[in-house]
């Protein structure tokens, strides 16, 4: 194994020349060639990532030349959770690439410690089954060093133009309201009741902080809800169930959305959320997209049942301070 140094730079303070040549020549010889990218292209973009780097670092590793090995960015994603860029760390195929690699993951761990986050996670997004035996050997130099497979979750979408919805009428005890209608200290209970209860992995895996983070995130009001479209049921003064709708141009995503432990099997999803989604139709969207953990049958069934379809996955690792 050659000797090698793993430094910590500013994102801003890279050589993007380097970087960008570097990385485009481990991408033109691995499962994760892009036809579409130029060196050019890279170039301006690694530029474009320097104009804010706040909370943003490179960490390399250096031959005893001072020369670039490999590479992986690491920020700061959610207050208390570092993240790793997806599909890092970046190394060329060689003898010596799983070894810079694992240097490469060590000091992110390393560094997690020493800034006090007790969370650092990596993602493999946009996963398809012809680079899913990549993402599997990328996997294990993660497990080699303490971070261990959290869950897959799945990205599913649906045309609205082409969904033919069936009336499922609420309960008479059920009211409907809007997210204008409700405060955040509301929520809190109802949603914490919902997912902790759920087959959410990613967030079952959340200490209590981090998890209050992501509540906080979801529920965020300077960033804007679909009014319409978003939609809290209510039984008496006990939110039951809601649906979280933020809008893109023609488009949509749908997150959280839940049904209170107490109150499922008795049809809510399927209300919520065929009421959602003729609110979106009204609206004249396009596509409304979601993601889900491929383990939570109930959820799959449900969005399948109203013309969602998957089409590609997420894995996440984790590394969680002891």
């Amino acid at each position: 194994m050659m000797e090698l140094e793993t430094e910590v730079r500013k994102f801003g303070e890279i050589n993007v020349q380097e970087v960008a040549k570097l990385t485009f020549d481990a991408r033109q010889n691995s499962d994760l060639r892009n036809e579409m990218i130029t060196l050019e292209g890279m170039i301006a973009e690694l530029e474009l990532g320097k104009e804010d780097d706040v909370d943003k670092f490179v960490i390399q590793s250096l031959d005893t030349t001072g020369q670039l090995k490999g590479w992986l960015s690491i920020y700061t994603g959610f207050p208390g959770i570092h993240f790793i860029g997806a599909w890092q760390p970046i190394v060329p195929e060689g003898s010596d690439q799983g070894d810079i690699a694992s240097a490469l993951i060590e000091r992110a761990i390393g560094y997690t410690k020493e800034a006090g986050v007790k969370r650092l996670e990596v993602l493999f997004d946009n996963l398809s089954e012809d680079i899913r035996d990549l993402c599997g050997r990328m996997g294990k130099w993660y497990e080699e060093k303490g971070m261990r497979f959290t869950t897959e979750e799945t990205r599913m979408v649906a045309d609205l133009n082409s969904l033919h919805l069936e009336e499922h009428p609420l309960p008479s005890d059920i009211d409907v309201v809007t997210i204008a209608e409700t405060s955040n200290e509301e929520m809190r209970k109802p949603f914490f009741d919902t997912f902790l209860a759920s087959k959410d992995r990613l967030f079952l895996d959340l200490e209590d902080e981090n998890q209050l983070v992501a509540f906080d995130w979801w529920f965020e009001r300077t960033r804007p809800f679909d009014k319409e479209s978003t939609i809290i049921l209510k039984d008496g003064d006990a939110i039951v169930g809601f649906c979280v709708v933020r809008p893109s141009l023609k488009s949509a995503s749908i997150g959280p959305f839940g049904v209170h432990p107490d109150y499922q099997g008795r049809g809510l999803g399927k209300a919520l959320l065929s009421r959602s989604l003729r609110a979106m139709i009204r609206k004249g969207l396009r596509t409304v997209e979601l993601e889900m953990d491929i383990e939570n049958t109930p959820a799959h069934n449900l969005y399948t049942s109203f013309g969602f379809e998957s089409i590609h996955s997420t894995i996440y690792y984790s590394w969680k301070a002891p």
